[in-house]
């Protein structure tokens, strides 16, 4: 009876120290996604289902993009409003409650990671910590997940513009008008010549004799005037041939006139 007592005793010492919810195996988790295929920075919503767990049990999850055969992981899992890289501290991860978690979880891929190689296909799958959360625990399947970078976006380049030539403004240069150079007119000069006889002073011994002096005026006649003078001529004289034949036409009526008041008398 001591034997088995004592072994009774033991099994709940260990039921102590290692309690079920600390062994590995027997917890799981399987992961399903809604597409297969990431476009630039899409993102991709994965429902795990678990199993093992304890309700009220909390774990850290966070997903895992890589290339099959390495162990270079990256991606972006969402907590809360914030993006959490692969590569932080387990408890920076998101949080879930068991019991009180949906299953869900969001993801997306993380082009500036040393573990992205390019375009192509890559496997995904979620990891979780629970216990001392000192090690990561790994989903029982992966998901293939093709990633394609975004194409870059064009840029509109302007069509250079030309820029309308100059007309040119003509420019005119006045034509010189030939100048006429006026001709001398030729005056003529006219010799006027004066005899005088100086009388003789018989009062005087001494007598004039008498002198014949000869005086040439010259009389310098400006043609320019002369026209001036032709051309006030020929504007007046009409004028003065009306006001002739007016006054000789007064004379011939005042004639008349008398001559009617003869014959009346």
């Amino acid at each position: 009876m001591s034997a088995r007592l004592a072994v009774i005793e033991v099994a709940i010492l260990l039921a102590f120290l290692f309690p079920p919810f600390s062994v590995n195996a027997t917890r799981n988790m399987n992961i399903s996604t809604d597409k297969n295929v990431l476009l630039g920075e899409e993102e991709c919503l994965i429902t795990a289902s678990v199993s093992g767990f304890t309700d009220g049990e909390l774990i850290y999850i966070k997903s895992a993009f890589y290339q099959s055969g390495s162990t270079n992981y990256f991606g972006y899992t969402k907590s809360g409003d914030t993006w959490v890289k692969n590569s932080a501290s387990n408890i920076s991860q998101r949080q879930v409650k068991i019991g009180d978690w949906d299953g869900t979880l969001t993801v997306k891929s993380d082009f500036g990671d040393s573990g992205y190689k390019g375009e192509g296909d890559y496997l995904l799958k979620v990891g979780f910590y629970y216990g001392s959360y000192m090690s990561v625990n790994w989903s029982a399947n992966t998901v293939t997940m093709t990633i394609n970078e975004p194409d870059p976006t064009p840029t509109n380049t302007p069509m250079p513009t030309n820029s309308p030539t100059p007309t040119p403004i003509p420019t005119f240069s006045p034509t010189p008008f030939p100048t006429k150079v006026p001709t001398a007119t030729k005056v003529p000069t006219a010799t006027v010549t004066v005899t005088t006889t100086a009388p003789t002073n018989s009062d005087n011994d001494i007598s004039s004799p008498s002198a014949s002096e000869s005086v040439v005026l010259g009389a310098t006649f400006d043609a320019t005037t002369g026209s001036h003078m032709k051309k006030l001529w020929e504007e007046i004289s009409p004028y003065i041939l009306g006001c002739i034949c007016l006054a000789v036409g007064c004379i011939l009526f005042a004639v008349a006139m008398v001559i009617k008041i003869q014959r009346r008398v």
